[in-house]
This record gives C-alpha cells, sequence and structure tokens, in this order.
C-alpha cells in the first residue's frame, strides 16, 4: 500500500512538471520548458521502476515527445526507453504502440548520433510492418524512410537508395 502512495506521489509530479512544461513551451519559455522536461524525466526514474506501472510508462511517452520538441534529444532518448521497455514487455512485437515507440526512440538515438542504435530499431519496425501492415500504410512508408535515411547516415547509400526508390510511390499509395 505505501508503495502504491509513493507511485501514485511521484506520477503527480511527473503530470505537474509535464505541465509545466507544456505551459513555458507555448508561452515560448524555452529553457525553463527545457529544464523542467529534463526534471519530469529525471522523476521518472529507470525502466525497472515502469515495467509495474503503466501509468508511469504512459507519462515517459508524453515526458519524450515534450523533450523531443524542445530539442532535449538525450532526455526523450531516456523517457522513451522506459515507455519502450515497458511496452515490450506486455504486447506483441507488431503492436502498433510498440512500434510507435521503437520508432520515435530511433528518431531521437540518430539525433544524438546514435545511428547504429537507431538502425537496429529501426530494422525491428521495418520487419513488423512488412509482416502486418499493406504496402500502401502511411506508417510503414514513415518507418522505411526513416531506415532509409538512417543507412545513408551511416554511409550505407546504396541501401538508402534502395529504401528511398521505394518510399515515394508507397507514401502517394498511402494518402486518400
Amino acid at each position: 500500500l505505501a508503495a502504491r502512495a509513493k507511485r501514485k506521489e511521484r506520477l503527480d509530479a511527473i503530470r505537474a512538471l509535464y505541465d509545466e512544461t507544456e505551459a513555458l513551451g507555448k508561452s515560448g519559455k524555452f529553457p525553463e520548458a527545457r529544464a523542467k522536461v529534463i526534471e519530469a524525466c529525471a522523476t521518472l526514474g529507470g525502466p525497472s521502476d515502469a515495467w509495474r506501472a503503466p501509468l508511469i510508462a504512459n507519462a515517459a511517452w508524453k515526458v519524450g515527445h515534450a523533450a523531443y520538441r524542445l530539442g532535449e534529444f538525450r532526455t526523450a532518448c531516456k523517457a522513451w526507453t522506459i515507455a519502450r521497455e515497458f511496452r515490450e514487455r506486455i504486447l506483441p512485437a507488431e503492436e502498433p504502440a510498440l512500434l510507435a515507440v521503437q520508432l520515435n526512440l530511433a528518431q531521437a538515438l540518430g539525433k544524438v548520433g546514435d545511428y547504429r542504435g537507431a538502425r537496429d530499431l529501426e530494422v525491428r519496425v521495418m520487419d513488423a510492418c512488412e509482416r502486418t501492415l499493406p504496402d500502401g500504410d502511411a506508417f510503414r512508408a514513415h518507418a522505411r524512410s526513416n531506415l532509409a535515411a538512417t543507412k545513408r547516415a551511416l554511409g550505407d547509400v546504396r541501401g538508402a537508395r534502395t529504401l528511398y526508390e521505394g518510399g515515394p510511390a508507397l507514401l502517394q499509395r498511402s494518402r486518400p
């Protein structure tokens, strides 16, 4: 019971910090907003804490988005890692919520220069997309484009070109 109360207290603190982050960002106070989102992420704890508390993992998802929007890519990586590890424990590999957090984490990893880590996640996402989504799906096209950009950043121009060549046609088919 005490652990539950402590978790609720922590979740309330994260939500308050997230709300402050959003308000500061909307008012153009970006340095203050970045400081708050870093604090919110620190309050999340580590991945081992989140797997028992889905609300903490969902808060990590939101904090990751706020951090990414503010250019705090390392903070986004930490938050999305927490959300990803929770979702990987409870969801099948093809679940859209898991694929979304993996792709977001891959983008943030790319922003901090970890292109190999980004590629590894993007390959997993593409494998799942190819098994479960039709060719014209917008998410599949987005994942393909991200993987191509990462391959190019790693110097695999041929692999990137192969992915890019199919990308525009697939994206065009995904539009209504």
